[in-house]
């Protein structure tokens, strides 16, 4: 079988291109000698994503975009929160992708997905797909609640079907015992809420642990952002910026505990069984979390419950959180059953 694997890969996106691994180990494992390429943003892929938005000049990306959908027998697209209905150019992205897969009679399956929304384009887009796993009660119900043509089921995020040592490297040394923080900027978040939970977070760090604060960028623009975030911070030995991004996986693993704007280093928190504290700004997001008991605090709306949050957070630091990991693991496998099963209908 020929399957053409479709994500944000190779895009300078930590946890994109962990998806991309995951999404690959996962098809070669269910399926009988399967011949997988991939399609992303990223150069060294087998093929480029078709021409959108701004990039709709680019013919040539269409054409060669076209190869991989004529080559493959199914599409598949590999996880992560691709069609964004708070970032309308993202339905223009990776809609191009569906109406490509669509010109040469391809079927369309959706693993590991979430969604912030749902309006009428969207739900055009999505009723010509063949399969939607989604990641997150919050994504389920409301694709439940839409009425789609394709099967919703509720799965889990890919990475958790990573082999159990897929987070382990031993190539860098620390000298000291560290939180891991990432942050990135995001069009409904306010610098100012970032800042104040940061402020008391440095604070209640340095003044009550013996710990380091690690900020680690995991995405495009997330070092500028968190530079600027802690230039404050500047003469303080133990609030440090890590500056590369190929490091930034590293970093996570050897870390005490994380807090995290974005979703996969808090994942990568999960699946090495630290203290996770998510810095929210996305309902699909806090869904995942609440749905396995990390604590998440709210950007879009911080109130007085912050201070505790922190301070129980704080609190867990130094001992290993349990989390269901062999169910996250076999969860996040469903996503290839359910596939197999849609293919053999079709």
């Amino acid at each position: 079988m020929k399957i053409l694997l479709v994500g944000n890969y190779g895009a300078d996106n930590v946890g994109d291109d962990l998806l991309m691994n995951a999404a690959m180990a996962g098809l070669e494992a269910n399926f009988s000698g399967p011949d997988v390429r991939v399609m992303g943003p990223g150069r060294d892929l087998h093929y480029p994503l078709p021409s959108a938005g701004v990039r709709s000049y680019l013919r040539m990306n269409t054409m060669k975009a076209n190869k991989g959908f004529e080559w493959c027998d199914i599409v598949v697209l590999g996880g992560g929160g691709l069609f964004n209905t708070e970032v309308p150019k993202s339905l223009n992205i990776w809609g191009k992708v569906i109406k490509g897969a669509n010109k040469f009679d391809k079927k369309i399956y959706m693993i590991g997905q979430s969604f912030s929304g749902v309006n009428l384009h969207l739900e055009k887009m999505l009723n010509q797909v063949d399969l939607i796993c989604v990641r997150d009660s919050h994504s389920y119900k409301l694709l439940q609640r839409s009425g789609l043509n394709a099967p919703v089921r509720l799965v889990s995020d890919l990475v958790f079907g990573l082999p159990d040592d897929s987070f382990v490297k031993d190539e860098l040394v620390f000298d000291d015992e560290y939180i891991a923080v990432n942050l990135r900027e995001y069009v409904s978040v306010e610098l100012s809420a970032v800042e104040s939970i940061i402020d008391e977070l440095v604070d209640k760090v340095t003044s009550s642990t013996p710990y380091s604060m690690y900020f680690v960028p995991f995405g495009p623009g997330d070092h500028k952002f968190m530079k600027t975030i802690v230039e404050k911070y500047k003469d303080n030995g133990r609030v440090l910026v890590l500056e590369s991004l190929d490091d930034s996986l590293e970093a996570l693993t050897k870390a005490v505990a994380v807090v995290s704007m974005r979703l996969h280093p808090c994942l990568v928190g999960l699946a090495t069984s630290k203290p996770v504290l998510n810095l929210s700004y996305m309902q699909k997001t806090s869904s995942f979390m609440s749905d396995n008991d990390v604590v998440s605090i709210d950007l879009t709306q911080v109130d007085d419950n912050a201070s505790e949050v922190l301070s129980a957070f704080i609190h867990s630091l130094g001992s290993d959180a349990e989390y269901d990991l062999d169910g996250l693991k076999s969860s996040a496998l469903d996503n290839y059953k359910h596939l197999k099963v849609m293919i053999g209908k079709n």
